[in-house]
C-alpha cells in the first residue's frame, strides 16, 4: 500500500523550493529544532563526538583548493581533554574556504552534561548579520541561551553563501568522513562514526532563520 502527496516537492524557487535541504546563509539562514533525551554523558565512557545532524554535498576537496567542499555538523562534544568552552554542542560550518567550529551551546553557557535520561527542547539558528558575520544563537526548553558571533581566521569575514551540489543529510551518526578544518585532504570518522547515545525525536530542518517567538513554547 503506497500513500501519494501531489505536490509535495514542487520546484519554485521565488517560495525557496529548490531543495529540501537548501544551506544558504547568506540571506535566509537556517534552524534545527529537535527534542532529544541523551543515554551516556559520562564524558570517560562514550566518544567524544556525539551526532545530532550532519549535511554535506559530499564534494571531494583537493589538496590545496576548499571550493567545492560543503557540511554543516551539529556534534556534543564531551572531550574532558578540551577547554569548557568548547565542551557541549558545538557547530561544524563549511563552504569552500569559509570554515569554523563554533561553541554554539557550550557547558558553562547554560548545557549541563547533567541533562541525562529527561527530554529537552534545542533550536539552533544560523545566519549572517548585515555585515557578513556568522551569527548563532541556541535556544534550551524555548528560550534563548547563547548568541555566538563567529569570524573566519585572521579577522575575515566568514560570508557562507549557498552550497549547491546532491545534498545529504544523517541524524545521529556522520554521514560520510568528515575533511579536518586544518589540511584540505585529510579526514576523521566514517558513514555512521561518531554516533549519538539517546534518542532524538520532532526534527525540524527549517530553510530559514526562525525568530525567538516561532521557536518559544
Amino acid at each position: 500500500y503506497e500513500n501519494t502527496f501531489s505536490g509535495s516537492n514542487v520546484w519554485k524557487p521565488a517560495d525557496s523550493r529548490e531543495s529540501n535541504l537548501k544551506y544558504e546563509l547568506s540571506s535566509s539562514g537556517v534552524t534545527l529544532e529537535f527534542w532529544v533525551k541523551f543515554g551516556e554523558l559520562d564524558r570517560t565512557n562514550t566518544t567524544t563526538k556525539q551526532t545530532i545532524f550532519d549535511l554535506t554535498n559530499n564534494q571531494s576537496s583537493g589538496s590545496d583548493s576548499w571550493s567545492p567542499y560543503g557540511r554543516m555538523w551539529l556534534y556534543l562534544n564531551n572531550s574532558p581533554d578540551q577547554d569548557d568552552d568548547f565542551n557541549g554542542f558545538v557547530l561544524a560550518i563549511h563552504s569552500g574556504s569559509g570554515k569554523k567550529h563554533v561553541p554554539a551551546l557550550p557547558a558553562d553557557s547554560g548545557f549541563s552534561f547533567a541533562n541525562t535520561g529527561s527530554w529537552h527542547h534545542y533550536a539552533f539558528t544560523v545566519k549572517n548579520s548585515s555585515d557578513g558575520d556568522l551569527v548563532v544563537e541556541a535556544y534550551q526548553n524555548g528560550v534563548i541561551a547563547k548568541t555566538t558571533i563567529a569570524l573566519g581566521s585572521g579577522n575575515d569575514k566568514l560570508a557562507i553563501g549557498e552550497v549547491t551540489g546532491a545534498l545529504e543529510a544523517t541524524i545521529g551518526s556522520l554521514g560520510s568522513p568528515y575533511k579536518l578544518l586544518n589540511t584540505a585532504g585529510d579526514t576523521t570518522g566514517s558513514i555512521g562514526a561518531y554516533k549519538l547515545s539517546g534518542s532524538i525525536d520532532e526534527f525540524r530542518y527549517w530553510k530559514t532563520k526562525r525568530t525567538a517567538k516561532e521557536i518559544s513554547f
